[in-house]
């Protein structure tokens, strides 16, 4: 898992993914879907830097 922003949350982070598995065990269903990658930020953020311009809305 990679999280790119406060160091102070790393070891929550790594506790949930325990505790979701704990819980998928407890009701047999699938309930934490992970993903390859998701990056979340604004257009005109600093942590997103897009290579291709952003789409609009017509």
């Amino acid at each position: 898992m990679i999280y790119l922003g406060r160091p102070e949350y790393y070891p929550i982070i790594e506790r949930s993914r325990g505790l979701w598995a704990e819980l998928e065990a407890e009701t047999g269903q699938e309930i934490l879907t992970t993903t390859r990658g998701l990056s979340i930020g604004t257009a005109n953020g600093s942590y997103i830097k897009p290579s291709a311009p952003w789409p609009t809305r017509s």
